[in-house]
């Protein structure tokens, strides 16, 4: 998907869910999880890492998103909508994320992890990054 396919999926997203500028966060989530039965929770934490960056974490009945709670609210905002394109993109798996996003680049890469020159070499990366640059803005 391309940046013009991803600003036309976002705006028929913002069209269905009868949602206007300037896009708020909560809201979307509130009507994606409406639309896709299946709650998602938004959840603050103090994070590790003074890093922007935030997980989508599956659970069985539920998806959770979690952002760091020391952020500012354009932060938060786009994090949550970084998060919430990987479930409208439906990364992961046919229906869905199945498996754990933590997107950002937090200091350092794990041991093992072939280091990554910034957080879009990843296709799905960049589709979330880019559909959370469109939603805000």
């Amino acid at each position: 998907m391309n940046q013009h396919e991803l600003r036309r999926l976002c705006r028929g997203v913002l069209r269905d869910f009868n949602i206007s500028s300037p896009v708020d966060a909560q809201l979307l989530c509130e009507r994606l999880a409406r639309a896709r039965g299946r709650e998602i929770r938004l959840i603050a934490r103090d994070l590790p890492c003074s890093a922007a960056f935030g997980a989508l974490v599956p659970m069985p009945t539920r998806d959770l998103i979690i952002y760091p709670r020391r952020i500012a609210h354009p932060y938060r905002q786009h994090i949550i909508f970084h998060e919430l394109m990987h479930l409208i993109r439906g990364h992961g798996s046919a229906s869905g994320p199945r498996k754990l996003f933590v997107c950002g680049r937090p200091p350092g890469n794990p041991p093992g992890v072939k280091h990554r020159q910034n957080l879009c070499d990843d296709w799905q990366e960049w589709e979330a990054e880019t559909g959370a640059t469109i939603l805000a803005t």
